[in-house]
């Protein structure tokens, strides 16, 4: 289980988290969503080690994360994607897997001993460009790189944040399958953040809402779409028609109000 409790984090004057708790079971698949300026990237961030939180704890399976910083928590099985692209640019798709397995390796040699990085291309739809440079390939191409490279660390919970950003349906339909096969495969948690609803009320089997730096709401999409709360979030949206519809929102979502 990854456990995150009373999470804070200021920015000067700014309360980017206040008391923040979630959590994810290993297999379990949640969305994280919210507007822009919510605080999820930032929660991602702390999760990860990439932030020091000002207060909170972060537990996986029971032993807290001791170190605060990116290999504190790739040592404890934490792994994540970026919402912009972060790859090695003058390497080659294979090479930018290999490195991540190589420093999981270095940082978790029992855990990630058994990782195959060919499978994992082969798994994200990468195999005919296992020897392209990284910094040539399409973008949906990247979005999947990211993934792959993720993986690579042999996570047990996995943080994907806006996997789905400036792609089309098609990409987005075939990302959703490939996490969805993921999960069943490789039996990691996974947090993932988009601003696409439809994405994310598809893949996602739990909801947490974010909003001003707290989490307002956590449930089934059945439910969270009938919260008054997350309503009034996505201005303009209405109570979903059928229990598993998300509001009718695309693209980033920005407070009229």
């Amino acid at each position: 289980m990854l456990e995150v409790s009373d999470i804070g984090k200021r920015f000067g004057g700014v309360a980017a988290l206040s008391g923040v708790s979630l959590s994810c079971a290993q297999g379990e698949l949640i969305g994280l969503i919210g507007p822009n300026g919510a605080g999820k990237s930032t929660l991602v961030n702390v999760i990860s080690g990439f932030l020091k939180p000002d207060t909170g704890r972060i537990r996986v399976d029971g032993a807290e994360v001791a170190g605060n910083d990116a290999m504190a928590g790739v040592r404890a099985g934490i792994a994540r994607t970026f919402q912009t692209s972060r790859l090695f640019g003058d390497m080659s798709v294979r090479q930018n897997v290999e490195v991540a397995h190589s420093r999981c390796l270095e940082l978790r040699r029992s855990q990630g001993a058994a990782i195959d990085p060919d499978a994992l291309l082969a798994e994200c739809g990468l195999t005919h460009e296992a020897d392209t440079l990284a910094a040539t390939l399409a973008y949906g191409s990247q979005r999947l790189l990211e993934i792959a490279r993720a993986l690579a660390l042999a996570p047990a919970y996995l943080l994907l944040d806006e996997p789905a950003a400036g792609l089309n349906d098609a990409e987005t339909a075939a990302l959703a399958g490939r996490i969805a096969e993921i999960r069943q495969k490789h039996g990691c948690g996974i947090v993932v953040i988009d601003h696409d609803l439809s994405f994310i009320n598809t893949l996602c089997e739990r909801l947490v809402v974010m909003d001003h730096g707290k989490v307002i709401a956590s449930g089934p999409p059945a439910v969270i779409w009938k919260d008054p709360q997350v309503i009034e979030i996505y201005v303009g949206a209405s109570p979903p028609t059928t229990p598993a519809a998300a509001p009718a929102v695309s693209g980033n979502t920005n407070r009229t109000h």
